[in-house]
């Protein structure tokens, strides 16, 4: 899991000793300054109350976004995980208003009372800000660590869970596991597109109706996904036409009528992955 905490204290503690007790906290500002950097370096000249769009996570309602390169996307992400209390726009808005009252001196950006645009300003207090913020999404988040206080054997210990409680008692001859392989904790990049065709998955259900027989249950897989008619949007602009295959690439929306078989198309199109090994 990632951690979004002490990424900022050096600043914090500095500005800390400038800012009045009274209005936004130092670490409140950091919020405010990194977000509006990410929305500087991706989107420049959008206005500064957009920021909170970008953190739902719904790219197709920014075009641009749909474009943006590797490096690009993994800024967004980080931004995304840092700042996810600000995706309401009352939320971000309300940060920046509180931005806009901070003396000039202290602020890395001027943002106007329409709180849409905004120009960076030179600082004096805590100067290397921008580089702090730029190392930040710039580099994957890091990871949270914590000690692991390791059971004896022959010992009983209290477990809670939720509202209950029980005990574990360890036993002195308890055979131990051989060490399970690791994950990898590399940076996942941007999986490719795939693109199943539609005779695949009718193909797919009709394996999955076969097995299903051998176990005496049916779902009639084949049969509710042929009731399925397939139709595609090549871009924001244009209508729907009907499409021979389907294309996952980053997140996507799929609509449709209560029943219509969305769950159906999702249900055969993961089994299609597995026996594919994607």
């Amino acid at each position: 899991m990632r951690s979004t905490t002490h990424l900022w204290d050096s600043l914090a503690e500095v500005l800390e000793q400038y800012l009045p007790s009274d209005g936004i906290a130092p670490g409140e500002l950091c919020d405010a300054e990194l977000g509006l950097s990410c929305l500087a370096t991706l989107l420049p000249g959008a206005p500064a109350s957009t920021l909170c769009h970008l953190l739902r996570g719904y790219d197709f309602a920014q075009p641009v976004l749909l474009g943006l390169s590797q490096p690009q996307q993994e800024m967004l992400a980080t931004t995304r995980t840092i700042l996810l209390a600000y995706k309401s726009e009352r939320g971000w808005r309300d940060l920046l208003e509180q931005y806009r009252q901070v003396e000039d001196r202290f602020r890395l950006f001027d943002v106007d009372t329409s709180l849409t645009t905004f120009t960076r300003r030179a600082v004096t207090v805590c100067s290397e800000r921008e580089n702090v913020y730029q190392a930040i999404l710039s580099a994957p988040l890091p990871y949270q660590t914590r000690a692991l206080h390791w059971g004896e054997a022959g010992k009983t210990y209290l477990c809670f869970d939720h509202s209950s409680r029980t005990h574990v008692t360890i036993p002195e001859d308890l055979p131990l596991p051989s060490p399970p392989a690791r994950h990898s904790l590399h940076f996942r990049q941007t999986h490719p597109p795939i693109r199943p065709a539609w005779s695949e998955l009718l193909e797919t259900a009709q394996w999955m109706d076969t097995q299903e027989q051998s176990l005496g249950i049916s779902h009639e897989w084949e049969q509710r996904l042929r009731r399925v008619r397939l139709e595609v949007s090549p871009n924001t602009q244009s209508g729907f036409t009907q499409a021979s295959h389907l294309h996952f690439e980053g997140m996507q929306n799929y609509v449709g009528i209560v029943s219509v078989g969305k769950s159906t198309v999702m249900d055969v199109t993961a089994v299609w992955c597995s026996a594919s090994i994607i």
